[in-house]
């Protein structure tokens, strides 16, 4: 898949970054797994990764990191 993302309507090249008022662990709370309900939740991408924030590595390792983290709670329920 290859993405024109200057030309998307919706991203217009868009990428997050770290605010003036960002604090340590902001990147790892965004990425951290929620669970309610019995129900799991993890979110990936560029804004969950503070050594590699708003890179395409960062959205690569963070979709693997929560690839990981799906698998390894799908391995306790069962």
């Amino acid at each position: 898949m290859i993405f024109e993302w200057s030309s998307d309507n919706f991203s217009c090249g868009a990428y997050s970054y770290a605010g003036a008022d960002a604090m340590d662990g902001d990147f790892h709370v965004m990425g951290a797994p929620q669970m309610e309900e019995g129900r799991f939740l993890v979110l990936a991408g560029e804004h969950t990764c503070e050594e590699h924030n708003g890179s395409v590595h960062a959205a690569l390792a963070e979709g693997r990191r929560a690839a990981k983290e799906v698998v390894e709670y799908l391995a306790k329920k069962c």
